[in-house]
């Protein structure tokens, strides 16, 4: 019962998680004119892709249970390919971008998926109370992702951030349905809108000095959004607004 739960129901239209609907980030002073390639992510997330127990269910790659769609749409595809595509549609116009390793760039961008826990919990003994608007199952995503970038040719990165988001909801007559999927959605959509905004505030002032090297503070902040982290390792940047 409870994986049915957490999957996505009936849908008419198929697509792949790189499709899913974002904002592009805004054009810094420098940015135009730049090239960028974008490398598969490394997946460095657990092996064991899900886990159910009887009022249970754990994935590891959500993407497996189409967690990523919504009511008329199945999105699909492994997140070590989707996510390099879907930030790429949320960089910047201007600049030619491209996936894997073809062509020659500026800068290459690389990163690891860290971790995307979504977990489904259910009461069933709530189950005829749920009818008098008492939430049955709850959800729970945790997402982190590592991005860097690189100088085409240099084995260092010039800059790299770890972006974590963390959200629950609660399922039920009075709460709705697909929640579940409503906070996978914003959580992949949190940080690939926050690293493109990044990936092009740095590629656009490095091409502007002419290169140059960030600092190694570290400082953590949580977004103003949708109980969302960042995690800065480098210079700090100013945040854009974003919407989940």
């Amino acid at each position: 019962m409870l994986i049915a739960v957490v999957g996505c129901s009936h849908t008419s239209q198929l697509e792949r998680v790189r499709d899913l609907e974002t904002s592009a980030a805004t054009a810094p002073d420098g940015w135009a004119g730049a090239t960028v390639t974008i490398d598969p992510f490394e997946d460095h997330r657990p092996a064991e892709a899900w886990e159910a127990r009887y009022n249970r269910v754990r994935y590891e790659h959500p993407e497996h249970a189409h967690a990523f769609s919504e009511d008329d749409v199945v999105r699909v595809g492994d997140l070590e390919e989707e996510y390099p595509a879907l930030l790429a549609r949320a960089l910047p116009t201007g600049a030619q971008v491209s996936l894997g390793t073809a062509g020659v760039s500026e800068f290459v961008v690389r990163g690891r998926l860290l971790q995307s826990t979504l977990t489904s919990k259910a009461r069933p003994i709530l189950a005829v109370p749920s009818l008098v608007g008492i939430p049955v199952v709850r959800h729970k995503i945790k997402f982190r992702v590592a991005v860097e970038l690189y100088r085409a040719g240099s084995p260092d990165p010039i800059w790299s951030e770890t972006y974590a988001y963390s959200d629950a909801k609660l399922e039920g007559l009075y709460y709705g349905t697909g929640a579940n999927r409503t906070i996978a959605r914003a959580a992949l959509r949190d940080s690939v809108q926050r690293a493109a905004n990044d990936i092009s505030k740095v590629v656009a002032a490095q091409r502007v000095s002419g290169g140059g090297t960030t600092t190694t503070t570290t400082t953590t902040t949580t977004a103003a959004t949708g109980g969302a982290s960042v995690e800065w390792r480098g210079e700090p940047l100013p945040r854009a607004a974003t919407s989940t």
